[in-house]
């Protein structure tokens, strides 16, 4: 009886232990999600600041 509480508590600890990896992993996954935005709407502002200040260059 004491084996299979002691398994059923180690069960019960892996399964809690893996909700919070899989939280853990979306949260990263979310945070990589914004730092991918970021990155690509930065370098979206530099060409397009880029493409003023050559125009402005230009003209």
């Amino acid at each position: 009886m004491n084996v299979l509480e002691n398994y059923k508590n180690l069960h019960h600890l892996s399964l809690s232990a893996k909700d919070t990896y899989i939280e853990l992993w979306d949260v990263s996954f979310s945070a990589k999600k914004v730092l991918n935005y970021l990155a690509v709407s930065n370098n979206f502002i530099l060409s397009l600041s880029l493409s003023l200040s050559l125009s402005v260059f230009i003209v």
